[in-house]
C-alpha cells in the first residue's frame, strides 16, 4: 500500500497515519530545493543531508549536544528536527545563533546568545512529528499543494 493511501476512519486511524500524511506533504512542498541539492551534489560531489557540526564548526555547542540525530540541515538551509519517539508532545532541539524561520508557521525564532558564537537549545511542538526552520540568510522554493498526493499530481497542477 502506498503511504498516501492509508485509509482509516476516525475510529481507527492513528498518529502514525496522521505524521506519515503530515511527512509526505511536506517532502512534497520542499521537492524543488531537494531535487536542485541532488544534482547540485551529482554534478560537484557533496551532500544533501548533514549535520550542524559540519556548517558550524566553531559553535562548540553544537558538538557538545551529541545528538545529531535529533537535528540535521537539509540541502544547506532546512534545518529540520524530527520527533524520534511517540508519544511526546514537545521535544528540544539546538539551534546555533541567528534568526530562524518556523516553515510550517511563518514565526522567527530568534537565537541571540551571550557568546557570538553560541547558540542554544529551544523547546519545538511535536504535534506533526517534523519542525522544519530556515537557516539565518537563506531562501528556497517552497511548493504548496494541498491536493497532492503524488509527484505526479505535482506536475499536473503546475507547482512543480
Amino acid at each position: 500500500m502506498e503511504p498516501y493511501n492509508l485509509g482509516g476512519t476516525a475510529e481507527n486511524k492513528t498518529e502514525y497515519e496522521d505524521m506519515a500524511r503530515y511527512a509526505i506533504k511536506e517532502r512534497f512542498s520542499y521537492l524543488t530545493h531537494m531535487y536542485t541539492c541532488m544534482l547540485r551534489v551529482h554534478r560537484e560531489g557533496g551532500t544533501c543531508f548533514d549535520p550542524l557540526l559540519m556548517h558550524y564548526p566553531h559553535d562548540d555547542a553544537v558538538f557538545a549536544v551529541n545528538e545529531t540525530e535529533h537535528t540535521f540541515l537539509v540541502g544547506d538551509a532546512i534545518k529540520v528536527s524530527p520527533v524520534l519517539e511517540p508519544g511526546v508532545i514537545e521535544i528540544m532541539s539546538y539551534f546555533p545563533n541567528g534568526e530562524w524561520l518556523d516553515l510550517r508557521t511563518y514565526n522567527k525564532v530568534t537565537v541571540a546568545a551571550e557568546a557570538p558564537l553560541k547558540g542554544q537549545k529551544m523547546q519545538l511542538s511535536a504535534e506533526h512529528g517534523i519542525n522544519a526552520h530556515l537557516r539565518p540568510g537563506y531562501m528556497i522554493a517552497k511548493e504548496m499543494c494541498d491536493t497532492c498526493n503524488t509527484t505526479f499530481d505535482l506536475k499536473t497542477t503546475g507547482k512543480i
